[in-house]
């Protein structure tokens, strides 16, 4: 795979991850002066000081280089690959941070196709949602009242609620936190670089 399309983590201002891009669009960020690359001592470097920074990781011998994917070269720079860069101007409600669609598809990924109700793991063709509480008891179509659900137990469950039935979920229904760029939740592509800046 090129290191162009190398998975890099996104911080806001706060040091919170909030997205995922490649290496090709952090290069882009990073050479407008709209990001910075933080290392693993949480110290942030612009891109005239990360090239200097990527010189200095080459010469060293105790295998740094170890924690990166890479180095990028063209005829006038070698530079390594960060792995987390910082967009100071990038806040929660930053338009070009999308938050997961609430969809069929994303709440079976969320539950990662496990039934909520007995938690046999099922493929696609066993599931179907339920909503925990009833639509003919007011119960809504979003995150916090749809779960994945085997179609033995939605037969079994019908317009009951849990109370009625003695069922409890294996867990609480939650909207998915930031999803990257492709679609992809943090833990997926979750890199060992990344743990501290994840937990």
């Amino acid at each position: 795979m090129s290191l162009l399309n190398e998975s890099v983590l996104i911080l806001n201002k706060y040091f919170l991850a909030i997205q995922v891009t490649t290496a090709r669009d952090a290069v882009i960020a990073l050479t407008a002066e709209r990001a910075k690359v933080v290392d693993k001592e949480y110290v942030t470097y612009t891109w005239p000081e990360w090239v200097n920074k990527s010189h200095e990781l080459e010469k060293e011998r105790d295998g740094i280089l170890k924690d990166y994917p890479g180095v990028l070269r063209s005829p006038s720079i070698r530079v390594i690959v960060p792995q987390v860069i910082l967009a100071p101007d990038c806040e929660f409600n930053n338009p070009t941070i999308r938050t997961i669609r609430y969809s069929r598809r994303n709440v079976y990924q969320r539950d990662k196709y496990v039934c909520q109700y007995c938690g046999k793991k099922c493929k696609k063709t066993e599931l179907t949602l339920d909503h925990v509480v009833p639509k003919s008891q007011g119960g809504k179509s979003e995150w916090t009242n749809v779960v994945t659900c085997c179609l033995y137990c939605n037969s079994k469950k019908e317009d009951k609620s849990l109370r009625e039935l003695g069922w409890k979920l294996i867990g609480k229904p939650k909207r998915p936190k930031w999803k990257s760029h492709v679609g992809v939740p943090f833990d997926r592509i979750k890199k060992e670089y990344w743990d501290m800046f994840l937990n």
